[in-house]
């Protein structure tokens, strides 16, 4: 029996299907990663169609049947404004793939969906403002080894953990950016972990690929 819902959503990425219809990669805060549909959204005198794009905040009423999720109405969040800057647009687009990799299906993350809500509302442009984003994400992932201990540690320079530290504090946000030799060995770092991680996880289906197929 079908029954509905409502979820404050960051639309990752979208899928034009059949004559209008469109399926979504939502990030909710209530549910997590999942997919669902919208029917008749890339028709002229659709009303969703301009809400349901890539890096859109919105609250989506959502009806669960045995088929999937359907969006049932879509409502931009008042007052959010993201991506304004080519920069920024680029950051978001970088973070988005790294979700879209790192995330399981319907596994809600209160803290992934908030830091993911505070970087693309952010008006910094910074070339390293991604790094914060990338070593928290995998922090609340339990995937960051700890800075302070192990071989992580005696790999980086004291620059880069004392960088990493503040990364994951509550200043995150307007953290200094490090040296660029230390932004591209940290870089590389989160790049290694991201790859080991997904490719463990290469061989779990998720929902978006069994409802693309169906």
């Amino acid at each position: 029996m079908a029954h509905s819902m409502t979820c404050q959503a960051i639309v990752l990425k979208t899928y034009d299907v059949g004559d209008a219809d469109r399926y979504c990669i939502l990030l909710t805060k209530e549910r997590g990663r999942l997919a669902a549909r919208a029917r008749g959204v890339r028709k002229l005198t659709s009303r969703m169609g301009g809400s349901l794009l890539p890096l859109q905040h919105v609250t989506v009423e959502l009806r669960e049947g045995n088929a999937g999720c359907l969006i049932t109405s879509v409502q931009h969040r008042d007052g959010e404004k993201m991506h304004a800057h080519l920069q920024q647009f680029l950051i978001a687009q970088e973070a988005v793939e790294l979700l879209l990799h790192l995330l399981h299906d319907e596994e809600p993350m209160d803290d992934v969906f908030e830091l993911t809500a505070t970087l693309l509302q952010s008006s910094a442009t910074t070339s390293h403002s991604i790094l914060p984003f990338k070593l928290r994400l995998l922090e609340y992932l339990g995937i960051l080894p700890p800075i302070n201990e192990g071989k992580t540690s005696d790999a980086m320079t004291e620059e880069e953990r004392a960088y990493a530290r503040t990364c994951l504090s509550d200043d995150w946000q307007t953290v200094t950016a490090p040296s660029s030799a230390a932004q591209q060995r940290l870089s590389r770092l989160c790049q290694c972990i991201t790859e080991e991680h997904t490719s463990q996880m290469s061989k779990v289906p998720s929902v978006a690929a069994s409802m693309m197929s169906a």
